[in-house]
C-alpha cells in the first residue's frame, strides 16, 4: 500500500492541471488504460487520451511513463510520432482524467483502430509503407528508446496531400523504454517485421 501511495504521489507531482477549453467529439479509439476522443483544445483540433484516474496505479504508471517517452522522443515529434501539446490532470462530466492532448491526425486505413480486419490491412501494405515504418522504428532506435508494442494499431497512416504517400507515425509509448542494448533494438525491429508480415515467427 505505502509503494502504491509513493507511485501515485510522483504522478500527482509530475502532472499539473490541464487547462484551457476542451471540446469532446466522436470516440476514434479505446484501450485497456482508457480510450482516445477527437476533439479541440482552445480552437486546435486533438485527439484526447483519456485514462480514468481512478484506474489500477500500474496502468496509471504506463500513462505516465508514455508522457515522459513523448518528451525524450521530442525531436521526432510532429514527423515520426505525432506532437504532444499539452497533459494534465482533468475533471470530464463529473471525473478525474489523466488527459493528453495529442496532434489529430487521419488514419487512411479506417476508423477502428483496434479491429482484427486491421491486422490483415497492416499485413497487405507495400512494402515501401513497411519500409518506411521500419525506418520510423529505427529513428526511434537512434533517440534511445525501444517502442516494445509491436500491434498493428499502434501505427497510423496519413495521406501526405502532396505525394499522396501513406506516411507512418508510430503511437502508444507506454511500454516503451531506454535503452543502448542493440539486442533490445533487434528485437523491437524483429517483432514489428513479424506485425507487418516481413519475416516468420522465431
Amino acid at each position: 500500500m505505502a509503494r502504491v501511495k509513493q507511485q501515485w504521489e510522483v504522478i500527482r507531482d509530475n502532472w499539473g492541471h490541464l487547462d484551457g477549453h476542451i471540446e469532446l467529439g466522436r470516440e476514434i479509439g479505446h484501450g485497456r488504460s482508457g480510450y482516445v476522443v477527437e476533439g479541440r483544445l482552445n480552437g486546435q483540433r486533438a485527439a484526447f487520451k483519456l485514462c480514468n484516474a481512478h484506474l489500477p496505479i500500474k496502468i496509471l504508471h504506463e500513462v505516465d511513463q508514455e508522457v515522459a517517452n513523448y518528451g525524450r522522443l521530442s525531436s521526432l515529434q510532429g514527423s515520426v510520432i505525432p506532437r504532444l501539446l499539452a497533459y494534465g490532470f482533468r475533471v470530464i462530466s463529473g471525473r478525474l482524467y489523466l488527459a493528453l492532448a495529442l496532434e489529430c491526425l487521419e488514419d487512411a486505413i479506417g476508423d477502428d483502430s483496434m479491429s482484427k480486419r486491421r491486422e490483415k490491412d497492416i499485413q497487405m501494405l507495400p512494402q515501401s509503407t513497411k519500409d518506411a515504418i521500419i525506418r520510423c522504428l529505427a529513428q526511434m532506435h537512434e533517440a534511445g528508446i525501444v517502442h516494445g508494442d509491436a500491434r498493428a494499431y499502434n501505427v497510423l497512416l496519413v495521406k501526405d496531400p502532396a505525394t499522396k504517400q501513406l506516411v507512418p507515425k508510430l503511437i502508444d509509448f507506454a511500454f516503451s523504454f531506454e535503452s543502448t542494448e542493440p539486442e533490445d533494438f533487434a528485437r523491437d525491429i524483429r517483432r514489428w517485421k513479424r506485425t507487418l508480415s516481413m519475416e516468420k515467427n522465431d
